[in-house]
């Protein structure tokens, strides 16, 4: 029994280590990339934070002391756009060209009660909807309930001011909370490609998993981003990407209910009418420089007027026709960097000069690929780039193009026919600031060590687009009487003056009728044009779109049949694969049986061992027995014979010393 047992102890033994080695050693070939060893590798509790690093939580720490912190139970606690109060602070009974307007808004709750602290976001416009002008105020928070918002008065005739509630403070305390706090507002997913078989796993800035991830690392901007790693793939065939909104939130059932549209943008009254500004004769702006590189910078930096925006600081040229755009990028390299809203100006360049600027085919359909358009005539080049991730984007996009802005400008020479044009915001919304902050900052960086190697090169940085008032329709000018005097008696000198008066009233009144009538005959030739030209730009826009539903329609039904396709592929995949599992399980309960017979085979033939063992043992014991009864017999024979035969020689010695006349006794 023991020896049975002991050969099961060794079988079992064995297969618990050869199993043991098998996952020590594939452990150390599959370990996990953890966050911890990232933190370790740059920014780990062992090193000081680098100086990128510290720039960061300076620049965000001042954000977020600027921010509300409050609560509240109920919205009734918040501010309310309709109770509050917008009037004119020092009112004047005239206002001239470039004077400042400043106008006070108190805000309140929706009891109706005085707020205590500031942190509202408010916008403000100061606009004319018949001239379509329009400027930015700027805003002053006293953290009390009361704010002062400044406007430079830029044109002549009636002033609209608008303000508009975007947010309460608490709605905004809340959003900078929640997106300060955590990655859930964008899902990330990457495709993996190798040998015409493909992969898409989640990935992100900051994925929480314990699977294994691929890193990739902008070490010297100090940027990453991860990617699940599929099993049996590299991490060098992640070749595809795309993202998308979610619909998750970390806000409160109370604090989203602040952020429904009824809420958001919500004009608050304002107590006066529109203020009309006059050109005085010390009012005028004095006379502008041209715009120039190194021009200090202004709030509000303009106003805009019949679309054209006019900077406070400078002159700026403006070109009408293609010639002069033409003109002004002849032998010029422009790179644009940004999102949509940039690359609307590449489409403005393909639509003004489309007839000697083409683009090249680079054999990409998404609108988020590389644009590159050349006019070789006159030695022009327009680029249009992505600003990298994030970029917010529905459908699989290459990585091939993936860089960031610091890293394109970089890749630049520069010198004085290179031009750059950036923006990044909007697909920064849905992170925390601090990769708003951290890109802005490496960007900065990048254009020092530009002008350190090329002082000659332009760099433009375009803001966030903002939004005008909507039109409201201009009111009807009243149309003053002009009060005939009433006949009376008087001299025929005193009826002449009049008479002449009158003549030289209604003279002066013609002159300004036919002044407005060909100005308005002239505005009615532009907007003629400019509706033809609409017409122009709507039936293009209708067959692009039309062109684009038609490419859309092919796609997807390009899409649907591969997909459909690699169902089917699928399908037999998983059929063979049953199958094999099949034949695999199959093989392996005969192999079981198998070794089951070999195993009781064995134990047969150590039981018949046994039974020989201890048949042979009896047997030994048997003839050991015997052999020893005979052997003992023998002994006793041969002792009882020499007993005598030494009594027969002690005899023999004693009569031979006794006829030596010797005693035995006294020897």
């Amino acid at each position: 029994m023991s020896s049975r047992l002991s050969y099961k102890g060794y079988l079992i033994s064995l297969v618990a280590f050869c199993l043991l080695v098998s996952m020590i050693y594939h452990q150390s070939l599959k370990k996990p990339f953890n966050k911890e060893d990232r933190i370790e590798l740059t920014n780990g509790a062992t090193k000081p934070p680098s100086a990128i690093q510290m720039r960061v939580n300076e620049i965000y720490n001042q954000i977020d002391q600027r921010m509300p912190r409050v609560t509240f139970a109920h919205k009734d606690n918040t501010t309310s756009a309709t109770h509050s109060k917008v009037f004119i602070k020092n009112p004047q009974t005239r206002y001239c060209v470039g004077d400042q307007l400043t106008v006070r808004v108190d805000v309140y709750d929706y009891l109706g009660k005085r707020k205590t602290y500031g942190g509202d976001y408010l916008r403000s416009r100061i606009s004319n909807p018949k001239t379509r002008a329009g400027s930015s105020g700027s805003i002053k928070d006293f953290n009390n309930g009361t704010y002062h918002i400044d406007y430079t008065l830029f044109w002549e005739g009636a002033v609209v001011v608008t303000v508009f509630l975007i947010h309460p403070s608490e709605a905004v305390s809340a959003l900078w909370k929640a997106r300060n706090s955590w990655y859930g507002y964008v899902e990330h997913e990457g495709k993996f490609i190798r040998e015409g078989e493909e992969k898409v796993t989640k990935c992100g800035f900051a994925l929480d998993t314990k699977e294994e991830l691929c890193e990739y690392a902008d070490h010297d901007n100090e940027e990453y981003f991860y990617c699940v790693k599929p099993q049996n793939y590299s991490c060098d065939s992640y070749a595809e990407f795309k993202n998308w909104k979610t619909s998750r939130s970390r806000l409160s059932q109370l604090e989203a209910s602040l952020l429904d549209r009824s809420n958001v943008r919500v004009e608050i009254p304002v107590n006066f009418e529109a203020v009309n500004v006059v050109l005085c004769n010390n009012s005028h702006l004095e006379k502008k420089k041209n715009c120039a590189i190194g021009s200090d910078l202004e709030y509000p930096s303009g106003h805009v007027k019949e679309e054209i925006w006019y900077p406070k600081a400078c002159t700026m040229k403006t070109y009408h026709s293609s010639e002069e755009l033409n003109a002004c990028l002849q032998g010029k390299f422009l790179y644009m960097y940004g999102d949509s809203t940039v690359h609307q100006w590449m489409t403005y360049f393909e639509g003004k000069l489309g007839k000697t600027l083409k683009p090249l085919n680079l054999y990409v359909n998404a609108w988020a690929h590389t644009h590159i358009n050349v006019d070789f005539e006159r030695n022009i080049q327009v680029v249009w780039k992505r600003h990298g991730r994030p970029f917010e984007f529905l459908y699989f996009m290459t990585v091939r193009e993936e860089h960031s802005i610091p890293r394109e400008i970089d890749f630049i020479g520069g010198d004085a026919h290179t031009v750059i044009a950036l923006y990044i915001g909007v697909h920064f919304r849905f992170y925390p600031v601090h990769h708003f902050i951290r890109r802005l900052l490496n960007i900065r960086r990048a254009i020092e060590r530009l002008h350190l190697r090329s002082p000659q090169t332009k760099v433009i940085i375009k803001t966030e687009n903002t939004e005008m008032p909507p039109k409201s329709k201009a009111k009807s000018q009243q149309k003053k009487k002009v009060k005939k005097p009433k006949a009376g008696p008087g001299s025929v000198e005193e009826q002449f003056r009049k008479a002449t008066l009158e003549v030289d009233i209604l003279q002066d009144h013609l002159a300004l009728q036919s002044q407005v009538t060909r100005q308005a005959q002239q505005r009615k030739q532009e907007l003629r044009g400019k509706l033809q030209g609409l017409q122009e730009d709507i039936q293009d826009e209708r067959d692009e779109k039309q062109a684009l539903y038609s490419e859309m329609t092919r796609q997807h039904r390009d899409l649907k049949q591969q997909s459909s396709a690699r169902i089917r592929d699928l399908e037999g995949e998983v059929a063979g694969l049953k199958l094999q599992l099949s034949n695999s399980q199959h093989a392996f309960q005969l192999l079981k049986d198998e070794s089951h017979r070999i195993t009781e085979e064995k134990e047969a033939e150590i039981e018949e061992l046994k039974n020989q063992v201890e048949s042979m043992e009896t047997e030994y014991e048997q003839i050991l027995h015997s052999s020893l009864d005979r052997i003992l017999s023998n002994l006793a024979l041969a002792g009882q014979r020499w007993a005598k035969e030494a009594l027969t020689v002690h005899q023999q010695y004693k009569h031979m010393l006794q006829d030596c006349g010797l005693n035995p006794l006294d020897i």
